[in-house]
């Protein structure tokens, strides 16, 4: 799935869709890694239901799939992310947020006055960040 991930070969699109339900979390994983990197809307809706899975490292990598697809139309899914309890999906939300671009940081400085502390403090984070080229 590593491999098929940097292929980006259509065909792959269905079978990373169908391991988005495996039992394994690291399957799950990697499946979102292989649908940030094909997109399509099936993909789409498959990231966001990851967003809402049990294990952090699942959220996390649905987040940065979605940031890596740059769809505008996940900010939203993106910044209540930035109110998970799991700080490494915290902070893949907040750069996901931060690739979208102007409609994400929108979303990053609205939540700066969050009375979530975890989630203000991940968004003055990633808004601190340097541009990069």
């Amino acid at each position: 799935m590593e491999v098929a991930a940097r292929l980006t070969a259509p065909q792959f699109l269905n079978p990373a869709i169908s391991r988005c339900d495996d039992q394994a979390p690291e399957t799950r994983t990697l499946a979102a890694d292989m649908l940030g990197a094909l997109g399509s809307k099936e993909g789409v809706e498959s990231l966001l239901r990851l967003l809402g899975d049990p294990v952090a490292q699942v959220r996390s990598a649905a987040a940065g799939a979605l940031g890596n697809l740059r769809n505008v139309a996940v900010a939203s899914p993106l910044a209540e992310l930035l109110h998970d309890s799991a700080w490494e999906v915290r902070r893949e939300a907040g750069l996901a947020l931060r690739n979208l671009g102007s409609p994400g940081m929108l979303f990053l400085r609205r939540s700066l006055s969050d009375d979530y502390a975890p989630a203000a403090d991940t968004a003055r984070q990633v808004q601190d960040l340097p541009d990069t080229a």
